[in-house]
């Protein structure tokens, strides 16, 4: 894959998955802007990503519309244009079951996880819209396609962006912008890890299990899924999930 001449946006990408999105995308050529609410965090990744070519911070708030906005002018501002949005900014308030959450903590995950992927989009269309073209691509998750228990809220957040994505795409394939989701399954992020090393071992052994692949993710297949969906051999795919999960889907 090529991604020489391309500028590209990526939401919650001082680590994690989104900083391994833009690692593989600056050392195939693009022109990166990573975003991340942390400002210390959003550092720390710009200086491991600034050897690999022309990467661009902006700390911002995506639950908050004007500063997604802002970052979208920041964008077009320094690389001229932008061509792809990826909303992959997203988390959980953590594990309970539903009975056990508050309307608080229902509403950090549908703010975090579908308020954001709305004002990205809100935040880069009439872009996209003026230029004919662009990609939007949104990270979910198989929680959002099958449900996760202790996962309610969450699950729920990422089947509205499954839905939306759906529905943006059959209003705005008429100015040729794709708009699509990465599914993914358990990957192990910085976090997850953490998650991992103080649960039982069996526990992780168990969870393995449900993967018909005999494993969990990494970051590496993550990024690999978004930057297939992100690429120019995605031309006529529009309103889709592709879900990179390892087979979890089909492992009863």
């Amino acid at each position: 894959m090529d991604f020489s001449n391309k500028n590209i946006i990526i939401t919650g990408s001082g680590s994690g998955i989104g900083k391994k999105t833009a690692e593989k995308f600056l050392t195939l050529g693009a022109r990166v802007m990573i975003s991340d609410i942390n400002q210390e965090v959003l550092k720390k990744a710009e200086a491991d990503l600034n050897s690999l070519g022309k990467v661009v911070t902006c700390v911002a708030d995506i639950t908050d519309l004007d500063a997604t906005r802002r970052m979208a002018r920041q964008a077009i501002e320094r690389f001229g244009w932008v061509d792809i949005w990826l909303n992959n900014a997203g988390s959980t308030f953590g594990l309970k079951k539903f009975v056990d959450t508050t309307p608080e903590e229902w509403l950090f995950d549908i703010n975090l996880n579908l308020v954001g992927v709305l004002n990205g989009c809100k935040a880069i269309l009439p872009h996209f819209i003026e230029r004919r073209a662009g990609k939007i691509v949104n990270t979910v998750s198989d929680a959002g396609r099958v449900g996760e228990s202790k996962l309610s809220i969450y699950s729920a957040a990422k089947a509205g962006v499954i839905g939306f994505t759906k529905a943006l795409a059959k209003e705005v394939g008429r100015y040729n912008i794709l708009v699509n989701c990465v599914s993914l399954g358990t990957i192990r992020t910085e976090n997850i890890q953490m998650l991992l090393n103080a649960s039982p071992k069996e526990l992780t052994e168990k969870m393995i299990k449900s993967y018909a692949l005999g494993r969990l993710g990494e970051m590496e297949d993550a990024a690999n899924a978004l930057l297939l969906m992100s690429s120019d051999y995605v031309t006529w795919i529009t309103g889709q999930t592709l879900s990179s999960s390892g087979g979890f889907s089909f492992v009863s």
